[in-house]
């Protein structure tokens, strides 16, 4: 299964705890505990904040925390086929954690809590359980969670985009470089230059600044020229070397070009002249190329003779909200009624209307996000 990569480094750190504690369990020899423990005490393992902070409310009960991750786990693999992703389980814990409220939260003092003191931890552990294996075993396979851990209805997502600020290579002023627009020609002193000839003889061209579309040859005519190192270019037929400039002695002005190739059996040679000021190439072939023959120059721009044409990076940030929207229903039940179903059925109707409820609601919220896709 592909890697997973969050945004967060938080989800990323969550995501590497609880995939070290599913595969020190899945070995089937060690139980719940022995895994919490051993993953606890593992330096080389950092412990989530959120998870803490849970812990922190359920003195005494981490154990039952920790196991109803690794079951709501288990049953998203079970209804999914994959395992959970780590942004799910944190949006998990923060909805654990939003549902526990200490004593000392609340200012008050029960006398079944403590003998002389409050206790300043939740009393019901039960609700943080609930709501992991709830959230687990409810979520949206393809949808993605955000943790509302700012305490109001909106969660908020930041997107930075990294830009080139350079109508330079491969890219334009403020285009995209992330993902798969990485990687074309920016920061390299090194370019290639396509040469074109109109009679297989003679071939020119001039080493600019910027590409035209997606070719990585040619150039677009109306951007600047370039300063060349001189000694540095050469000329390739085909893809193989087949001739150079020599430097003699100047860092810039006009250096001669000579070489030559063989293609089949015949002989060519090649002469001509690279202008490294203005980025102008000329050169001759003797005798003419055989039709469709491609002739490359690579050139080495001077950076330091002209600095103005080093390329900048810039990037901008995209910030979007998520606003969450209120659900509502009603049930009514009145105390005879109650009673009937309990004495007669054998069963709560509060807790049978509220689990309807929760299944009405999960699954209108993923037909839905069908919907919407």
């Amino acid at each position: 299964m592909p890697e997973r990569i969050y945004a967060s480094a938080n989800t990323a750190i969550i995501g590497e705890y609880f995939a070290a504690a599913q595969a020190r369990l899945a070995d089937g020899a060690k139980t719940a505990k022995d895994v919490f423990d051993s993953v606890n005490q593992d330096n080389a393992i950092a412990t989530p904040k959120v998870l803490d902070d849970l812990l922190g409310k359920l003195n005494g009960f981490e154990l039952q925390v920790f196991d109803s991750v690794m079951g709501g786990a288990e049953s998203y693999r079970a209804a999914h086929g994959c395992d959970a992703p780590a942004d799910l389980i944190e949006q998990a814990l923060h909805n654990a954690l939003s549902s526990q409220m200490a004593l000392k939260d609340l200012n008050i003092r029960l006398d079944s809590a403590t003998e002389s003191h409050m206790d300043a931890y939740s009393l019901q552990p039960n609700r943080a359980i609930v709501s992991i294996m709830s959230a687990m075993a409810e979520a949206i396979p393809f949808a993605g969670y955000f943790p509302a851990d700012i305490k109001s209805n909106e969660a908020k997502s930041l997107i930075l985009h990294n830009r080139a600020k350079s109508n330079w290579g491969g890219y334009s002023d403020g285009g995209a470089i992330d993902g798969t627009f990485n990687g074309q020609p920016y920061m390299m002193a090194n370019r290639l230059i396509g040469l074109t000839t109109s009679n297989q003889t003679n071939y020119t061209g001039t080493a600019r600044s910027q590409y035209l579309g997606d070719s990585r040859l040619n150039v677009d005519p109306a951007s600047p020229a370039l300063k060349l190192m001189a000694g540095r270019t050469q000329i390739l037929v085909n893809g193989f070397y087949a001739a150079a400039d020599m430097r003699n002695g100047s860092i810039s002005g006009t250096t001669a070009i000579s070489g030559g190739t063989l293609i089949g059996s015949t002989q060519y040679a090649i002469s001509g002249t690279v202008n490294n000021d203005t980025g102008a190439i000329a050169i001759a072939f003797a005798p003419a190329l055989p039709n469709n023959t491609q002739v490359v120059a690579e050139v080495i721009i001077d950076y330091e003779r002209d600095p103005d044409k080093i390329p900048s990076f810039g990037f901008e940030v995209e910030a979007y909200s998520y606003m969450a929207s209120g659900m509502r229903a009603m049930t009514e039940l009145t105390i005879d009624s109650q009673s009937q179903v309990r004495n007669e059925m054998n069963l709560d109707p509060a807790s049978n209307s509220l689990f309807s409820l929760r299944t009405q609601l999960t699954n209108e919220n993923h037909y839905y996000a069908l919907q919407l896709g």
